[in-house]
């Protein structure tokens, strides 16, 4: 199956395309003829006339880890003359903003005004040069190939900030669909498919996941703010959490977004608890739910909910520990937790919690919801409500939850049903959150301080799948089969990768010299600040 999704791979990616740099002239001014980056590709694939679908959207989310008053200089010779800006590192990009606007702004901010942007350009992969002016080290020499620009500033302090990060950027780069070589497909959900990958430039096994922007990002307002908002997420997590999925790079082409990710070779939980009938004890499930719970509550200290608790999502490490994943129908809410409030209907019918049905307008309750049904599930093999459609579910929730012949201790029961309170006002976790679930009588003896800091007993781990025999894998050489043999790889035979006519140009890397933004508009199809090598909120500890 590898080789066959190779030889597709090569076949549809087409030779390498020049850079989008190639629309804008080397003097650094734009060829009007060429002037829209992305240009043409709405007319292949327009969007849904119910998209409002706005390139900056994202950038807009990403807070500046370096920013100030700056003096811009772009191009060379007497006649270039020096911008009063306001300056901003976001992600990767340098942006530029009009300074009386923002001044005005700090002095009287307007909520929700949202925040516009004159030059934009990515300083990943650049040059960047100190140089000294007037006896002072305050100006920086940034460059690209022939382009250069050149920042100067008034107060040290920014801009040391500025080099500080600038130095710690320009030596990265923006990955791009070709650095990775397809070895299988693994599995696909709702707005992702995702593949075994091999990094060609240091030969580190990863998963890889395409979400197609025609059917799970540009289809619907819904579907793109999900889309903003689960690289806003994996932005904020920073990869610092040992039970988040971690990014370790994002980058898009015109037709997909992609991520990457550590490959957890243990495969999901759902793999092991039907095809491997892997029987749970609750001892076990104490700890496994807990590194779930801790996972679920960092999501909420952003403002996050997660929305799609299931065995599917939960990825095994080779040391026993499990990752949440799967971010694609996390919700930021606006006001936070525990304010936050939204009426989108998504998830798992079986996982739905009965506010998404009746009430319409739900918030954080319905993850305390999923994480009752989550546990019902890994104890009994069964989820407490199945349903096939969202009348069943309407049927079922309506009916209320009733024990069966399951063999559970009195605190499992407990826990279980505080989490399933139909009334989100009396659930578990509505007064104090997950300090209330935590504090139940189930989790009795876990460590909570050192489990955060990865800390977990042995008894508490689950059965690491090396313990299981290794079935054949009929045209795979051995290390592949290896590789996968945690993954039902029959169930994703035939799925490949998206077409795409040009995977290079279409990348945040392709955005220098700067673009003035206000005379040259940029493709809607493009989300600005989504290419990355990894989480960059890191660099926020440098300017403190």
């Amino acid at each position: 199956m590898s080789r066959r999704i190779e030889a597709s791979k090569s076949r549809k990616l087409g030779p390498r395309s020049s850079s989008l740099a190639t629309l804008m002239r080397k003097s650094m001014q734009f060829d009007p003829a060429r002037s829209r980056i992305g240009r043409g590709v709405q007319n292949k694939s327009p969007l849904s006339p119910t998209v409002s679908a706005d390139p900056f959207e994202l950038l807009r989310g990403i807070d500046p880890v370096a920013k100030g008053r700056i003096w811009l200089k772009t191009g060379s010779g007497k006649m270039a003359s020096w911008d009063h800006l306001w300056g901003e590192i976001r992600g990767t990009m340098l942006v530029f903003r009009d300074i009386d606007e923002v001044l005005k702004s700090i002095e009287n901010p307007v909520p929700r005004t949202p925040v516009e942007f004159l030059k934009i350009a990515c300083v990943s992969g650049v040059d960047v040069e100190v140089k000294r002016k007037w006896g002072h080290e305050n100006y920086l020499k940034i460059s690209k190939g022939e382009s250069k620009i050149s920042i100067k500033f008034d107060d040290q302090k920014v801009f040391e900030c500025f080099r500080s990060v600038l130095f710690m950027l320009a030596p990265r780069s923006i990955p791009s669909l070709h650095d990775y070589r397809l070895i299988t497909a693994i599995g696909a959900g709702a707005t992702g498919r995702v593949f075994l990958v091999e990094d060609r430039r240091t030969g580190e096994i990863l998963a890889m996941k395409s979400v197609d922007k025609d059917t799970a990002v540009m289809d619907s307002q819904t579907s793109y703010r999900h889309a903003v908002d689960e690289r806003l997420l994996f932005e904020k997590l920073g990869n610092r959490h040992p039970y988040c999925c971690e990014m370790k790079s994002s980058f898009q082409t015109v037709r997909s977004l992609y991520y990457t990710f550590p490959f957890y070779e243990g495969g999901d939980l759902f793999f092991h608890l039907y095809s491997k009938k892997l029987t749970i004890t609750e001892h076990t499930a104490k700890y496994l739910l807990a590194q779930v719970i801790l996972a679920i509550e960092e999501l909420h200290k952003h403002g996050y909910i997660y929305r799609d608790l299931k065995p599917e999502n939960i990825l095994l490490e080779k040391e026993g520990f499990v990752r949440l994943c799967d971010f694609g129908l996390s919700k930021r809410l606006d006001k936070g937790i525990p304010l936050g409030r939204t009426n989108s209907l998504c998830g798992t019918h079986a996982y739905v919690a009965p506010e998404m049905i009746f009430d319409g307008i739900y918030g954080h309750s319905v993850d305390f919801w999923t994480l009752g049904v989550f546990l019902y599930q890994i104890l009994c093999g069964k989820t407490p409500f199945r349903a096939c459609s969202l009348a069943e579910v309407e049927i079922n929730l309506k009916g209320g939850f009733a024990w069966g012949a399951e063999e559970l201790s009195r605190d499992a029961r407990s826990l279980i049903l505080g989490l399933l309170a139909r009334d989100p006002n009396e659930r578990l976790g509505s007064e104090r959150g997950f300090e209330e679930v935590k504090s139940h009588a189930f989790f009795t003896g876990v460590d909570w301080v050192g489990l955060r800091q990865g800390r977990l007993p042995e008894d508490g781990l689950l059965f690491y799948p090396d313990r299981y025999t290794e079935d054949g894998v009929q045209g795979k050489n051995p290390s592949e089969s290896l590789l996968t043999k945690n993954f039902d790889l029959n169930e994703w035979q035939g799925l490949t990768l998206l077409e795409d006519d040009d995977p290079d140009s279409f990348t945040d890397s392709s955005l220098w010299p700067p673009a003035d933004i206000r005379k040259f508009p940029l493709a809607t199809r493009l989300l600005i600040g989504f290419g990355s090598d990894g989480p960059l909120s890191l660099l926020e500890s440098s300017c403190k």
